[in-house]
């Protein structure tokens, strides 16, 4: 109970700031440590190191990155699809 009460205090935190440390990015992301360690790592995830030690991200840099990728619903393919379809009839080729 004490570590969800924690863990409440320690998101509401990270909710409240702009710039987030790693931990609090873990939190923020709902990611292990070693996860987001493996994101950085990478560079699949844009952080600073305005030390070159300690790690800090921008929240709207994680909100970006968690919107990249968006999946569309089967239902808006579908509409997309329809729409396609009436604007670019098939068109009969002359046969020889």
């Amino acid at each position: 109970m004490d570590q969800e009460r924690t863990s409440s205090i320690d998101l509401q935190l990270a909710l409240s700031k702009e710039i987030l440390s790693f931990n609090e990015a873990c939190v923020y992301l709902n990611l292990s440590a070693g996860w987001l360690y493996k994101l950085t790592h990478s560079n699949r995830i844009p952080y600073y190191k305005p030390n070159g030690k300690k790690i800090y991200f921008k929240k709207e840099d994680l909100i970006a990155w968690l919107s990249r990728n968006f999946v569309k619903p089967k239902e808006q393919i579908k509409k997309e699809a329809e729409e396609y379809i009436q604007a670019n009839p098939l068109r009969k080729t002359k046969s020889k």
